[in-house]
């Protein structure tokens, strides 16, 4: 295997630092393989494997062999089920084929070993530099450590191992062998939406009043996990400033609403203190891309806008304050307080963003006009809008085939992705995307990713309650 000078260059400023326990002076690190004497027996027992998988990127794995440590920098590695040879007992391995880490050499071959240890004998494991091969051949022998050794103090959880071989794979989740992941959750979910809102139109008319609107909270409510809490109204500040006027989804567990209405009433309109508010959803069964009439796209992109702003006084919520405070430096983890954190590209540079949302069930381009069925129709019209406001919608959904989303350029010229599901201003735009009748249940999926990220802060109870009781009586003189 060839291993290229950027890798080495990354390895040499990684700087990894070795993982003892407090009998230092009794380990010995195995830098130099061809000085180890192996305990290989029962090695033919698998000598039948197939080879492990080949890695997109480096993973860097420590583990324990009795006295023994070993610090490896492998291009590839499977987790497998297997019995053991000597004992017959069935238990997880690491198959991997890797180099001790201290043998790196630059501009050199850099030829791997084939392992087989234990999964219980890791004591660490997190994705490694890049790498390239320059030859790759078949395995002949294979280096067994047998599960003879007691486990070490600090062993590695196995969900941990899995989580940096996801990574090195170039995977976020692993991919289906075909057809839509998670048995077509998207798809089924778009199905589910629009058979509640026809049982819902059967009794209401979604032309008239509030009933689209009623339907959709029902509609969320049977999707959204419990802690989220779906309502009719307003998103209000401390001074009672009001916006949005339509579905607003909270917090629920953790913060009550103004009015205290019964969760399930959809008829009558809350008010959401800002400070518990997720998102903000502008609906309407029918989306007029011109004009300014109530069913406007214009007047849908406002009231999202508006509430956003709104929500903007709220206390900000940085990385750093999210979970448990933790550094990352040169591999080693470090737990403490006042950590300095950046968001991730593509992502919010807080953890407490509203999240906003156009929901349309059909699309015409103006009132009274002919519904727009075609998705390249309705891309386009919605592409020549020309609609302002000051900070946009993250999300629109229009009508069953289309999706507005927003996306940030890529390196290659013209192209874009979508790392988040959030509209970044000054860095990102929004991009048409046609899907095959699942629009609403992508977006309900864009949704929930985005509730999946956002770290609500706290009330203001301290000035709350200062606002609230009378001040202080002075206090009498005993003299």
């Amino acid at each position: 295997m060839w291993w290229g000078h950027a890798l080495i260059a990354l390895y040499a400023q990684m700087g990894v630092n070795r993982r003892r326990n407090e009998m230092t002076d009794k380990r010995i690190l195995v830098n130099d393989f061809s000085k180890f004497a192996w305990e290989n027996s029962g090695a033919d027992h698998y000598s039948s494997l197939p080879e492990p998988e080949d890695l997109k990127k480096s993973l860097l794995i420590d583990f324990s062999h009795g006295n023994f440590d070993f610090e490896l920098l492998c291009s590839a590695c499977t987790v497998r089920t297997l019995s053991c040879a000597e004992t017959g007992k069935t238990i997880d391995w690491i198959h991997c084929k890797g180099i001790p880490r201290a043998q790196v050499q630059a501009a050199a071959p850099n030829p791997t070993t084939t392992m087989l240890f234990p999964c219980d004998y890791v004591t660490r494991a997190c994705p490694g530099p890049p790498f390239s091969i320059g030859e790759k051949k078949a395995t002949v022998d294979i280096a067994v450590f047998a599960p003879s050794k007691n486990y070490p103090e600090h062993k590695l959880p196995q969900f941990e191992i899995h989580r940096a071989l996801t990574t090195c794979r170039g995977l976020v989740v692993a991919d289906p062998p075909s057809g839509r992941m998670y048995k077509d959750f998207v798809g089924t979910i778009s199905k589910e939406f629009e058979a509640a809102l026809d049982e819902i139109k059967a009794i209401h008319n979604f032309d008239f009043g509030p009933e689209f609107e009623v339907a959709i909270c029902k509609t969320l409510r049977r999707v959204l996990p419990q802690k989220f809490g779906v309502c009719r109204g307003f998103v209000v500040n401390a001074r009672g400033d009001a916006q949005g006027d339509d579905i607003v989804i909270f917090d629920r567990m953790r913060f009550p609403t103004i009015r205290g209405i019964d969760y399930a009433d959809y008829s009558r309109k809350e008010q959401v203190p800002i400070e518990a508010v997720y998102a903000s959803i502008e609906a309407k069964h029918t989306l007029n891309i011109e004009g300014d009439d109530g069913s406007s796209l214009a007047k849908a992109v406002r009231q999202v806008s508006w509430a956003k702003l709104l929500c903007v006084q709220r206390r900000d919520v940085p990385h750093a304050n999210v979970g448990h405070n933790i550094t990352i430096v040169e591999n080693n983890i470090t737990i403490g307080e006042n950590v300095a954190a950046e968001s991730p590209p593509g992502w919010p540079s807080l953890r407490n963003p509203i999240y906003g949302a156009i929901f349309a069930r059909q699309v015409r381009s103006k009132p009274g006009g002919q519904l727009l069925e075609d998705a390249a129709s309705i891309e386009k019209a919605l592409l020549d809008a020309s609609i302002r406001c000051e900070i946009p919608p993250d999300l629109i959904v229009a009508g069953r085939n289309t999706l507005l989303i927003p996306a940030l350029p890529t390196e290659r010229n013209g192209e874009s992705h979508t790392p988040s599901p959030f509209f970044l201003h000054g860095q990102s735009h929004m991009n048409p995307v046609t899907v095959d009748g699942i629009a609403f249940g992508a977006g309900l999926a864009f949704l929930l990713w985005a509730l999946d990220w956002i770290e609500l802060g706290d009330m203001p109870w301290p000035q709350i309650l200062r606002n609230a009781m009378p001040p202080n009586p002075p206090q009498a003189n005993k003299s």
